[in-house]
């Protein structure tokens, strides 16, 4: 089930993951950490078209790379 964790810096959110997958004894399938700010846009989350020297490519964002990988 995917969920977001929000909170200050240092505050302990990936040591919660870490915690919550370890005290069942379930291995930590695929985290995805994202910094969010108040600038960001929907194509930080998805992806975006960029120029390379072959033309133009796709990158993913996390929340396309989570969908592909079936991050939890």
């Amino acid at each position: 089930m995917p969920m977001m964790i929000k909170g200050p810096t240092g505050c302990g959110k990936s040591r919660f993951v870490e915690h919550m997958a370890w005290k069942p004894g379930k291995p930590l399938i695929t985290v995805i950490t994202v910094a969010c700010n108040e600038d960001m846009t929907a194509s930080d989350l998805v992806g975006c078209f960029l120029l390379d020297k072959d033309g133009t490519r796709w990158q993913d964002g996390p929340l396309t790379t989570a969908a592909r990988i079936g991050a939890a």
